[in-house]
């Protein structure tokens, strides 16, 4: 829909540390984690369409690099 648009995957430093966050944060039951972590797996798979994959292991560090991005790409 958007030719020109710059696609950024956001992933998690592993599955691991997603599924760690997931459970933290205590907002799902365990059915829905169990979904969760299956969609983000498909997903993480369809990453490489992307044309930036930014790896989300410090906040900080990630929105300076999709800042980055978007300054590069603008």
């Amino acid at each position: 829909m958007y030719p020109d648009a710059v696609a950024i995957f956001v992933m998690p430093p592993s599955m691991e540390v997603l599924e760690s966050r997931l459970r933290r944060r205590g907002t799902e039951n365990e059915d829905d984690l169990v979904r969760r972590l299956t969609i983000a797996r498909d997903e993480i798979r369809k990453s490489r369409d992307y044309d930036y994959i930014v790896i989300n292991d410090s906040l900080e560090a990630a929105a300076d690099e999709i800042l980055d991005i978007l300054n590069k790409e603008s």
